[in-house]
């Protein structure tokens, strides 16, 4: 489905958005990042590998602990 990191990221941050601006939807975004971090194992890593302080604060926010979430 990604052909690069670069459309990996802009989608998981697409949904990372969408989670902040309508929160009674985000377990739907949660699901839909959960299944993008599942397709590609080596995307998912090193997305979590590089990722900002906004990025992390909104999957703290959407997940809690977001140390298991790289290993689903």
């Amino acid at each position: 489905m990604f052909n690069d990191f670069y459309e990996y990221r802009t989608e998981v941050r697409k949904k990372l958005g969408r989670s902040q601006l309508y929160p009674e939807k985000s377990n739907i975004y949660k699901v839909e990042l959960i299944s993008i971090f599942q397709q590609n194992r080596v995307l998912t890593e090193t997305y979590f590998n590089n990722l900002t302080l906004n990025e992390k604060q909104a999957l703290q926010t959407l997940f809690g602990d977001i140390d298991r979430i790289k290993y689903l």
